[in-house]
């Protein structure tokens, strides 16, 4: 059920303070590997993403997002972000600092 508050469900919103996202998919460009991924997916896990893609980014008009780490890195918490599931072996240390350096509070206290 869709509220006239919730800037998903596409009503109309004037002031300054509504913020609402172009777009439910979001482009980044990791370590020069695109990805595509849901503005929730990203944003429901990850301090970094919910600051991020909020405010500024969201009145800017960028199309894409470039982020300077690891893309194996980012693609192994992606599936994380997206399933909830998360294979030991791929958890290495570079895994490790990215969940750190996004914010992603879950996957770090689960492991």
């Amino acid at each position: 059920m869709a509220s006239a508050g919730n800037p998903q469900d596409g009503a109309d919103q004037s002031g300054p303070s509504a913020k609402r996202p172009r777009s439910s998919h979001v482009t980044l460009n990791v370590g020069g590997e695109r990805f595509v991924a849901a503005a929730t997916t990203l944003t429901s896990h990850s301090q970094y993403f919910a600051a991020l893609l909020s405010g500024d980014w969201v009145e800017s008009g960028d199309e894409e997002l470039y982020i300077d780490q690891d893309p194996a890195a980012f693609k192994v918490l992606l599936g994380y972000m997206r399933r909830g599931l998360i294979k030991v072996d791929d958890v290495d240390e570079d895994v490790l600092l990215l969940a750190e350096y996004l914010g992603t509070e879950r996957l770090i206290s689960a492991v």
